[in-house]
């Protein structure tokens, strides 16, 4: 079953939306790791059980 043009457009800007926020949120994260300690508890003692997954 092909897919309409117009359906093709919205799912590839999907994808592409969520791997952008996805990189995203692994460089906030990967930055929080070469901060001082205090600082990277601070910030994830507040991500959700589901961030500890993102980095390898």
């Amino acid at each position: 079953m092909a897919l309409r043009a117009s359906a093709r457009k919205i799912l590839l800007r999907l994808f592409i939306g969520l791997a952008v926020a996805y990189l995203l949120f692994a460089g906030y994260i990967l930055w929080t790791m070469h901060q001082p300690p205090e600082t990277f508890g601070r910030v994830m003692s507040k991500m959700p059980d589901a961030a500890y997954l993102t980095d390898r």
